[in-house]
């Protein structure tokens, strides 16, 4: 089953570059997702892919260079059908605060988790071919294989609506959203593994393919420990028992070493399984990816099954 991945733009070091949201948010639009408690049809809106960057910066170690990286271009590389460096995406939606956007934002009146959305238009392909399909679609719907920026209405938290969206069915939220259908059927016995198995697990089927195995990790801290660890975990935004979550998976073949690499530098720090708990999850039942680097926004997600990194 195709993933939808989300980005947490509050919580992560990226910046938007060529596209005035301010001044599109401020502008009334029928643009914006309804929620459940609203029977408009509202279309989406579509920004220039040409001029729209999503940056980051990156520093060289080696000579304090620092450069900029722009994110778009590996996103539509990751969305394309022939790719093959990772797993099957259906969409990537990069969220931010409205708050952050409009001055308005908490004077609208209908109620609900709800988010404004803008499309990227689709480069490769005929513009206004492109703008055709985005606008006709229904409500509710989305465009599949799409790049989106969600910005959040009504005052609304970006990880709520992060949360909620990833706590329902198809990541849309149904006519009835006191009772969302969950993505994750919970087991009624976690599967607790030691970190040789977790090392196993990734180790195995090494094929050098993208998104090859049946199972992903998700690592706790549980208690205290020794100062000795205190550096790793910090690394790993373990930094207090009972908060947050490392997930370790193969969904491509760097995180997959990158994964193995965490794993190892777990099992060398000595007593480390007195105070972690590390959970084997299918990773058939998975349906979301979210990158945060919001520890409690972690907690939340990965108890209703999601792969969250960081």
């Amino acid at each position: 089953v195709p993933l939808t991945m989300y980005l947490d733009g509050c919580n992560l070091p990226i910046g938007i570059r060529g596209v005035n949201f301010k001044e599109l948010m401020d502008t009334p639009s029928s643009s914006s997702v309804s929620s459940p408690t609203s029977k408009e049809q509202c279309g989406p809106t579509t920004i220039p892919s040409d001029t729209f960057r999503l940056t980051s910066r990156n520093r060289d170690n080696a000579n304090s260079n620092i450069s900029t990286i722009d994110w778009i271009p590996a996103f539509q590389s990751a969305l394309s059908p022939q790719s093959s460096g990772g797993p099957k995406l259906e969409s990537i939606s990069v969220m931010f605060d409205g708050a952050k956007f409009c001055k308005n934002n908490k004077s609208k009146t209908i109620q609900g988790l709800e988010t404004r959305v803008f499309y990227l238009d689709d480069s490769s392909s005929n513009n206004a071919t492109t703008t055709a399909a985005v606008s006709s679609l229904e409500f509710g719907e989305e465009k599949k294989g799409s790049i989106r920026i969600e910005i959040t209405e009504n005052g609304d938290a970006a990880d709520d609506v992060l949360f909620h969206r990833c706590s329902t069915t198809d990541g849309v939220v149904g006519d009835d959203s006191n009772n969302p259908g969950s993505t994750f059927d919970e087991p009624t016995q976690r599967n607790m593994i030691s970190l040789e198995k977790v090392v196993d697990v990734l180790t195995g089927d090494d094929s050098g393919e993208a998104d090859v195995l049946s199972h992903y990790i998700v690592i706790k801290r549980k208690s205290g420990g020794k100062k000795t660890h205190r550096r790793l975990f910090d690394k790993l935004h373990l930094r207090r028992p009972n908060e947050g979550a490392l997930c370790l998976s193969a969904l491509t073949p760097t995180l997959r070493k990158h994964s193995l690499k965490i794993a190892r530098e777990l099992q060398r720090e000595r007593s480390v399984e007195r105070v972690i708990e590390c959970e084997l999850r299918r990773r058939e039942s998975l349906r979301f990816v979210v990158v945060t680097d919001d520890v409690y926004l972690t907690d939340r997600l990965v108890g209703v099954g999601v792969l969250v990194l960081s």
